[in-house]
C-alpha cells in the first residue's frame, strides 16, 4: 500500500455539509444518556459555542 502524500482536512464545511449528520450524532449520544431532544433545535446548535447558547438550548 502507497503511503499518501497528502491529506485534506474540510474543517468549516466547505466540502461537504456534514451538520445534519453530526446534529444525528449528538441526538445519539443524548438518548444514550437519556436526555431528549429533537433535530430541529439541535441542528440550530451545531457550529455555536458555549458563548452563544443559552441554558435554554437557543
Amino acid at each position: 500500500m502507497q503511503r499518501p502524500t497528502g491529506v485534506l482536512l474540510d474543517v468549516d464545511g466547505t466540502l461537504v455539509d456534514s451538520n445534519d449528520s453530526h446534529a444525528h450524532a449528538w441526538l445519539a449520544a443524548l438518548a444514550e444518556a437519556g436526555v431528549s431532544a429533537d433535530f430541529a433545535t439541535v441542528r440550530r446548535l451545531i457550529g455555536k459555542g458555549g458563548d452563544n447558547r443559552s441554558a435554554a438550548g437557543t
